[in-house]
């Protein structure tokens, strides 16, 4: 979606304008993707589920989670799973804890950036980052992420990164463009439109990921998203 920046120099993130992110911003934003999360979020999350680390109880961080729809998700899957969700937006974070009573699931909220959540390093087992870095402009501000992504996890944690990937097939982005704007009107579906036209180029996010000092580094496309995942070194 349009590039939409927080108060105080914050991230860049998936949003509906450029303006500040608000209270009628964020739950506009909220309401425009909660229709697309059986497509989007849900299959991202079953397939996220299959390849995580072999703990029990796993600790799993979103950065810039927006209303948490992925990391709701992913613990409907992962049963006793501790939900992290971290975002620079107050609204957003009281939209989080809505989703989460909705969904009858517990998530802790965090109001952080990407760059720097504030979380203790070496503290999750998971760290998943969803359409954010192609709202972030230059290769500096992608490691900034990659980074703090390395930090928060333990050795042998998993980072998953999703985004626009530009080999996906631009007939498959017209009809997922179509299919936005039936379930969430017009508006929407150009701030989809505009995600798009700031798609990345995967290869390039991978060789990031991997010079951050990630490890059994993979990449995965499904339509016009990517999965790039990387682990923390186990010692």
């Amino acid at each position: 979606m349009r590039r939409l920046r927080a108060p105080h120099g914050a991230d860049s993130i998936p949003g509906v304008s450029e303006e500040i992110w608000n209270q009628s911003t964020c739950r506009r934003y909220a309401d425009g993707m909660r229709p697309l999360v059986v497509r989007d979020h849900r299959p991202w999350a079953q397939f996220i589920a299959r390849r995580l680390p072999a703990v029990d109880k796993p600790v799993v961080v979103e950065l810039a989670a927006g209303p948490g729809f992925l990391l709701l998700e992913l613990g409907a899957i992962v049963q006793g799973a501790e939900l992290i969700a971290v975002d620079d937006a107050p609204a957003m974070l009281e939209i989080q804890a809505e989703e989460a009573k909705r969904a009858g699931r517990a998530m802790r909220s965090v109001q952080g950036r990407a760059q720097d959540t504030g979380l203790s390093e070496a503290s999750a087992d998971v760290v998943l980052c969803k359409n954010l870095l192609n709202c972030m402009e230059g290769k500096d501000a992608h490691e900034a992420v990659l980074r703090e992504m390395h930090r928060l996890l333990r050795p042998g944690g998993l980072a998953v990164l999703l985004d626009f990937d530009d080999a996906g097939p631009s007939l498959a982005a017209l009809a997922l463009k179509t299919f936005v704007r039936f379930q969430s009107g017009a508006e929407f579906a150009r701030d989809f439109g505009e995600a798009w036209n700031r798609r990345l180029h995967a290869q390039d996010i991978l060789r990031l990921v991997q010079r951050t000092g990630f490890e059994d580094t993979w990449y995965h496309r499904r339509l016009i998203t990517f999965m790039i995942e990387g682990r923390r070194a186990a010692s």
